[in-house]
């Protein structure tokens, strides 16, 4: 494998006020369609491709006493090339076009603060069957007729997360905290991978497999330290 890659940034700081906006351009070679999971008919061939990635980020922080807040994008591009596939440049199983993220930390004291953050970004590619016919014959067994690789996208994924946490000490040698937290605030179903299989009632359906992440999840530690 060899690989080659380049970026350019600009930032600026005054006040606690802090911005920077980079490109970066990133060009892989030698990787094998076999080893990037994709979910088609020639999955297992060892086909020999490349990956290229470009793209700009953009990030934005203030801070106060008591507060800091950060927001932050990105724009990329990032697509696989192999001769074996048509068409023969798609997008990579992890190209994420657009993400958005941001973050909100206020300290109320030395001893109490909270955390508030979310993220919006595209969902990952993925590979349907054809439609009308979705199975095919493959030696002894049937196997998914997959058409054009990652030529699909998923929904996009959207998350909320809140955290706080309270320092107290026991003594000057017994110090704890306890933290709280809840991930996927608003419990979005958000859907990260998705495949299919042939329907075990009949060779001539598939179904389709759904991977998510967590649901609204609290959670809480305790920790001390002597």
């Amino acid at each position: 494998m060899k690989s080659k890659q380049a970026s350019f940034g600009i930032e600026y700081s005054k006040n606690k006020l802090y911005i920077d906006v980079t490109g970066f351009y990133k060009k892989v070679g030698g990787i094998t369609a076999a080893n990037q999971g994709f979910y088609n008919n020639i999955q297992t061939f060892n086909s020999i491709g490349n990956y290229e990635v470009k793209g700009i980020e953009f990030l934005i922080n203030k801070q106060t006493e008591k507060i800091s807040t950060w927001l932050s994008y990105t724009y990329s591009k990032n697509d696989y090339t192999f001769a074996i596939f048509k068409p023969q440049t798609f997008s990579n199983s992890l190209d994420i076009p657009h993400s958005l993220s941001a973050a909100f930390n206020y300290n109320f004291t030395k001893q109490v603060k909270i955390s508030f953050g979310g993220v919006l970004r595209s969902g990952k590619p993925y590979t349907k069957p054809i439609k009308g016919n979705e199975t095919i014959q493959n030696g002894n067994r049937v196997i998914v007729n997959y058409d054009n690789p990652n030529q699909e996208r998923l929904d996009n994924f959207f998350r909320i997360d809140l955290s706080g946490s309270y320092k107290f000490n026991f003594s000057d040698a017994v110090k704890s905290t306890i933290r709280i937290g809840f991930t996927n605030l608003t419990d979005k179903k958000n859907t990260i991978d998705s495949y299919y299989i042939v329907a075990e009632t009949n060779d001539d359906n598939v179904k389709r497999v759904d991977s998510f992440s967590l649901p609204f999840t609290p959670n809480l530690s305790f920790r001390v330290r002597f």
